[in-house]
């Protein structure tokens, strides 16, 4: 089943339920839902896991930074508990147990809802695969769900455990900022894989062409289609998050939105570069393959043209009237072998000068 049916299916099954509903849609990825909380300053961190929210707590220290991740969405009881916590509104919690959203964000005054995507590139098929992260901000809390276990936020521990860079220092604002960079970052290493993909095309072109170089063309094009698709909106985001006046959102924090919001434009323009250089070798395919048929149908015809006054003479020869006197002339037959053979090279010569082959 494609994604797009899929997407379709799910809402179909949405039809009527009342909003609000916690009903999880999504595909479940992930047998029990993983609790993991961060919480950090300048001068210590502390990291739990635990399967509910009850064992792995929700009060923090005065001034630190408590970051909440999800892993699993199917248990709906984890999520509504969460949502009770923090006080969110239960659209925003329909919202995040629906993985088909488009990426956006929603101020709800006393937080701030996000929702993106995270691409990873499937080592089976080179496909390109995609997974909903959501991310509520509130104050000095910042809580991410996601469809399962692992992601690309691995390098964000790290700076979190041996306290690099300046993430501990600054607040949770800062770390929402560095978490989508580095899901903007993902986009340059799937581009790298399908810049890759679009060199061993361009190389196959230019050896031996081949019918499955379109099939490669158009799966390419697709996985471009799908990246924009997501990429697009998640540049409103970052351009919201850089310059709505919002208090959740600090001025020195505004700043490096700038910056992610620039890789998102880099990344977009990657996009419709690559987008325009395949659709120009599905054009230079097309043409060669068009040249190839016009060349054989040339030689074809021109075959058939140099057969055409020896089939007349073979066939005027061969109704075998007894009154032509050819029939019973001692030198008729090398005569009219000599005559075909003259006419055939006479044509040959024509075509040549014409340039015909």
């Amino acid at each position: 089943m494609s994604q797009l049916k899929r997407k379709l299916r799910q809402r179909t099954e949405k039809a009527g339920i009342p909003p609000g509903t916690l009903q999880f849609s999504g595909e479940k990825r992930v047998e029990s839902v993983l609790i993991t909380r961060y919480e950090y300053d300048t001068g210590a961190w502390d990291e739990r896991h635990a399967t509910s929210l009850d064992e792995i707590g929700t009060e923090k220290r005065l001034n630190s930074v408590l970051w909440i991740n999800i892993d699993g969405l199917h248990q709906t009881d984890v999520i509504a508990t969460i949502g009770e916590r923090y006080q969110i509104h239960p659209l925003v919690l329909e919202d995040i147990l629906h993985t088909d959203q488009r990426p956006k964000l929603e101020n709800y005054g006393h937080y701030l809802y996000l929702v993106v995507k995270m691409f990873e590139e499937r080592d089976k098929d080179g496909s390109v695969g995609s997974e909903q992260i959501s991310f509520i901000l509130l104050g000095d809390i910042l809580i991410t769900f996601q469809e399962k276990p692992g992601d690309v936020f691995d390098p964000i521990r790290q700076r979190i455990r041996k306290n690099q860079g300046i993430l501990r220092k600054e607040t949770a604002d800062y770390l929402l900022y560095a978490l989508l960079d580095v899901l903007v970052d993902r986009y340059f290493a799937i581009l790298e894989k399908i810049d890759e993909t679009v060199d061993a095309i361009d190389a196959s072109m230019s050896e031996q062409p081949s019918e499955t170089i379109l099939e490669e063309i158009h799966d390419a094009k697709r996985t471009l289609i799908f990246l924009r698709k997501n990429a697009w909106p998640l540049r409103e985001v970052l351009y919201e998050c850089r310059n709505r006046d919002n208090p959740m959102i600090g001025a020195t924090t505004k700043t490096y939105f700038k910056d992610v919001y620039d890789h998102c434009i880099h990344v977009l323009d990657t996009l419709e570069i690559m987008k325009d250089l395949l659709s120009e070798m599905t054009e230079l395919f097309l043409t060669r393959s068009s040249n190839r048929t016009n060349e054989t149908m040339k030689f074809l015809t021109i075959i058939s043209t140099i057969f055409m006054p020896l089939s007349f003479i073979a066939g005027v020869y061969g109704m075998n009237f007894l009154a032509m006197p050819e029939l019973k002339w001692e030198y008729g037959y090398p005569v009219i072998l000599g005559a075909m053979g003259g006419i055939t090279l006479l044509m040959i010569f024509l075509f040549k000068r014409k340039r015909w082959f």
